[in-house]
This record gives structure tokens, sequence and C-alpha cells, in this order.
């Protein structure tokens, strides 16, 4: 079924220790904010934090997961760090389509991820805001006999 203007989900993820130290394996950054007490004492954080990407990377589960459609792809991603995410913060990223091209396989989503101590209202507690651009598949497998046909065609006039 074709998703809608106004259609949401929610996730949610606690981070752990472990998680901040795998995602610095996988990306490389091991900024000492990320592992050192002391050091991260010392800045305006006053305690070690997780990676931003790590805490935004939620809007990529909801994205590729469920809106709005499963099997969506990123084209474009705006992003707003409002808020720190500690080790052990449990993460909601809620996700709102607010777009949908009728002539494209094209949507636009609003994401908020927010710590366990979200208020309406309480930036601090909004860890990330952000906008996807995305490639919705539910496009391209719709009930429109004319369009699948010609998708279809497209396949299998490609070479193997």
């Amino acid at each position: 079924m074709a998703p809608k203007a106004v259609d949401s989900a929610v996730i949610a993820k606690t981070f752990t220790d472990a998680d901040v130290r795998a995602f610095a394996d996988v990306v490389g950054n091991h900024n000492p904010v990320h592992f050192s007490d002391e050091f991260a004492f010392s800045t305006f954080f006053g305690r070690r934090i997780a990676h931003g990407m790590l805490g935004a990377s939620l809007i990529s589960a909801v994205t590729g997961n469920h809106l709005p459609c499963p099997g969506s792809i990123y084209l474009s991603q705006s992003l707003q760090f409002l808020a720190p995410v500690y080790p052990g913060d449990a993460i909601t990223t809620k996700a709102l389509v607010t777009k949908l091209r009728e002539d494209t396989p094209f949507a636009t989503l609003q994401s908020i991820c927010s710590n366990q101590l979200a208020s309406p209202g309480d930036a601090r507690t909004f860890a990330v805001f952000g906008t996807v651009i995305c490639v919705a598949y539910w496009f391209l497998v719709d009930v429109d006999d004319f369009y699948c046909s010609k998708v279809l065609a497209r396949k299998a006039e490609a070479p193997n």
C-alpha cells in the first residue's frame, strides 16, 4: 500500500558503551570525547558522549525499515544536532511523511530523535532533528498496471 503524508513511525534504542565503541571502530572516529572520561569532563559536555551520527543513524533505520515503506533509500538528509547523546541514553526516533510526489517515487520525511527526558518544547531533550528525501519503492510495485508493466518491460530488456 502506498504511504500517505502524515504517516509516521517510531523506533527506540538505548545506546550502550559497546555501541559507541563498535560505531567508532566501523567509522574510524576515535575522538577522545567518546572514550576518555578525563578528556570529556574538560569539555562543555562534562562527560563522554556518543557520536552524533550514531544517534542520527536511527533515522536511517526508520527510513529503510518503515517509512515511507520498507526498502526506501536515502537521496539526501539534513541534520541539526541539538543536544548530545550520552552512553546509556534511550533515544526515540519519530519520523513523519510530510510530502509525497505523485509523479515520482520521492518522499520527504521530518524526523526527531529525543532522549528519555523528552519534554515538549524543551530543545535540550531533542538530540537530532532531520529532514530526509528518499526513494520509496512502493511507487515501483504499486497496483498501477500501466506503470508496473513499463518497469517489468525495462527489466526484461536489461542485459543480464
